[in-house]
């Protein structure tokens, strides 16, 4: 249901943290606009937010404080409320250039350890079926 409190997995800890940054320190749009995309995120709603905060031009975004999105992405209000409420970190308190980019290359690694894992899943998948067909053919005991 739309008010059910929104729990987060570890997993999701980047997409969290970058979410949170782009609430708290509107200013960073921009960069993030260039190096993220919905598809680096762990989570499909969260992916889905992101996505949508990005139909916003910079101009609007910059203009807007953390409060305001919950009221502007009225379908995302409790996931937006659970970020902000999540993760204390001091970091998000202010504007870095370094902090973002910490941010950033914290969520693509995540995205490359996803991806990794999972070409590692359908290699062993690959060579189950090779294996089968194999045995099914006499080939192998």
């Amino acid at each position: 249901s739309p008010n059910a409190p929104v729990r987060f997995l570890p997993q999701e800890r980047c997409d969290i943290e970058l979410l949170k940054y782009l609430f708290k320190q509107p200013v960073s749009v921009e960069k993030v606009r260039m190096y993220v995309t919905p598809d680096d995120f762990s989570n499909k709603k969260n992916a889905e937010l992101f996505a949508r905060l990005l139909q916003l031009s910079d101009e609007e975004f910059k203009m807007l404080q953390p409060i305001d999105f919950q009221d502007i992405f009225i379908e995302f209000h409790q996931r937006i409320i659970a970020i902000l409420e999540s993760i204390k970190d001091p970091r998000t308190d202010s504007f870095s250039e370094t902090v973002l980019d910490e941010i950033i290359f914290s969520l693509k690694n995540r995205k490359i350890s996803r991806l990794k894992s999972q070409m590692q899943n359908d290699e062993e998948e690959d060579l189950k079926k090779a294996e089968e067909i194999l045995i099914q053919r006499g080939y192998a005991a």
